[in-house]
């Protein structure tokens, strides 16, 4: 996975992509939102460790759960986890993203494993971020509120495998 530093702009993929309900429907778009990364960590680079404050570990899991943004084409390992001394042979992978809103104009853009970041190597991620998942609400938990999304977005559909 790519590093980039804690609140720095998003520029990995030009649109967002969120699959839905069960990966049976797909919109795609150019957002007009500004993305601001947050937990892409690399076993080369320091990071803020704590505890987070209560909630917030149930809180991401929640949105995790329900969210899957810009689905890569494979997954990855945790990088942390194969380089430290207890590595596990089968390290957590991970393979899309989440969006978290910040304001009406800006999202957190994470990648999936930023809940096992936190929970498994003691990643804090910026306060600000903290603050906008425990404030996050449930219409964010299956991809951006129609309000977000753009006139022109491509929505697809597809039939759910029996």
């Amino acid at each position: 996975m790519t590093f980039y530093e804690d609140l720095s702009p998003y520029a990995e993929e030009p649109e967002d992509t969120f699959w839905e309900g069960e990966g049976t429907r797909v919109v795609t778009f150019t957002p007009r939102y500004t993305r601001i990364n947050i937990g892409w960590l690399a076993a080369d680079h320091p990071f803020a460790v704590g505890s987070p404050p209560p909630g917030f570990v149930e809180q991401l899991d929640r949105i995790l759960h329900g969210q899957y943004v810009n689905p890569a084409l494979g997954t990855h390992p945790c990088e942390l986890c194969d380089t430290a001394d207890d590595a596990t042979p089968r390290a957590p992978r991970g393979g899309s993203e989440i969006r978290v809103p910040a304001s009406p104009t800006e999202v957190y853009a994470a990648p999936f494993l930023i809940s096992h970041y936190v929970q498994a190597h003691r990643y804090l991620p910026p306060r600000p971020f903290v603050d906008a998942v425990l404030a996050c609400h449930d219409t964010w938990r299956n991809g951006p509120p129609a309000p977000w999304l753009p006139d022109d977005a491509q929505r697809l559909d597809f039939e759910a495998d029996d």
